[in-house]
This record gives structure tokens, C-alpha cells and sequence, in this order.
């Protein structure tokens, strides 16, 4: 019997293949999955903002004339809705042949776009800015403000790192506004300053 090198006989060998797919991208979308979900029937959104005057302490004069003390016109905001959309293209070949890890290359195609999508959407939610015409074009997408232009940038946005002046100057932006904070949603890098946070 004649000794073979292990390559000799490498093109019968079976391939030791695990029979499932590891996704190792991250898929969590918070912001995304604590939002309402509201019909759209236009494909711009207005809403009106207002606020109050800043608070006084001055005390009025007894028996003193009457004095307008002004009115304060609300404002219109406006955003515009965005189609988000994955394409993707199985042949009948590519779906008829077997795969490890999936029983229909449709069906693993179209649950990895859903998932990119969801990411897509989450990203568009928080970082998006406004562009294109609202109707969109034939070379230009209609895109929405997300979150961070809505609110101004400065007020829903820090840097690579957060100390605690910062995330406390971002809750009193929020504070001024009329918002109170019971959730925070912050990078991994983020999350591991304010766990850093003793006072």
C-alpha cells in the first residue's frame, strides 16, 4: 500500500461545512422600534411648534394700566417622506440549485434586505437631511431630516466621546425645550463613558 500526501486525495474528500449562515453585522434598530407608526397621506409632513415666553419674576403694579405684553406666533416645520428600498436578484439556477445554510436563496436574500433596510431606516431616522425637490426626480431622490436636523444638530449629537458636563448640557438642551429624558440611545463607545460616570 503506497503512502499518499494529504493533497493527493483533497478533491474527494467532503468539505466540513456547518449547515447555517452566521450574520455577524449588528441589526438591533431602537430608535426605529420605539417610534409610533402613523399613516402618511402626503408625501410632505407639516406640524406647528410653539413655546412659551421666558418666565418672569417681575410682580405687577397695583391699579396699573394694562400693557400687551406681546404674542408669539408659532412656527411650521415641514419634512418630507422618504422611500427607502433594498433590490436584489436570485436566478432560477442560483434558486433551484441547494445551498448550505438556507433551504431557498429567496428567501435568505429577502430577510437579510429586510434586515438592511431596517438598518437603512434607522440611519435615515437619526441622521438624514433634507434634499432634492419634493416630488424627487428622475436622477434625484426625495430625502427627509432625521432626527438630528430636526432638533438642530447641536442638541441630539455629541462627539466620539461624552463626559458628564456634556450629557448633562444635552439633557438641559432638552430640558429648555420641553422634553424630558427617559431614554438615551448611545454608541457602543458612548454607553461605555456613561457606565464610566460615577457622579
Amino acid at each position: 500500500m503506497t503512502q499518499h500526501a494529504f493533497d493527493d486525495v483533497g478533491l474527494t474528500i467532503r468539505e466540513d461545512l456547518l449547515d447555517f449562515i452566521t450574520n455577524i453585522s449588528p441589526k438591533d434598530t431602537p430608535f426605529l422600534s420605539m417610534l409610533p407608526r402613523v399613516p402618511a397621506t402626503s408625501i410632505k409632513h407639516e406640524w406647528i411648534e410653539d413655546s412659551l415666553a421666558a418666565v418672569s419674576t417681575a410682580g405687577a403694579i397695583d391699579g396699573a394700566a394694562f400693557s400687551d405684553d406681546g404674542t408669539q406666533t408659532p412656527t411650521r416645520r415641514i419634512n418630507y417622506t422618504q422611500i427607502i428600498r433594498k433590490d436584489f436578484t436570485i436566478t432560477g439556477t442560483n434558486e433551484a440549485t441547494l445551498h448550505a445554510g438556507m433551504s431557498s436563496q429567496v428567501g435568505y436574500q429577502a430577510r437579510v434586505a429586510m434586515e438592511e433596510l431596517a438598518n437603512n431606516t434607522e440611519a435615515t431616522l437619526i441622521q438624514g437631511t433634507q434634499a432634492g425637490s419634493p416630488l424627487g426626480t428622475a436622477v434625484a431622490a426625495r430625502t427627509m431630516d432625521g432626527l438630528s436636523a430636526v432638533a438642530g444638530n447641536t442638541k441630539a449629537t455629541v462627539g466620539a466621546s461624552v463626559d458628564e458636563t456634556e450629557l448633562n448640557d444635552l439633557f438641559e438642551l432638552c430640558w429648555d425645550d420641553g422634553v424630558f429624558v427617559d431614554t438615551v440611545l448611545a454608541s457602543a463607545q458612548l454607553k461605555k463613558d456613561i457606565s464610566d460616570l460615577t457622579t
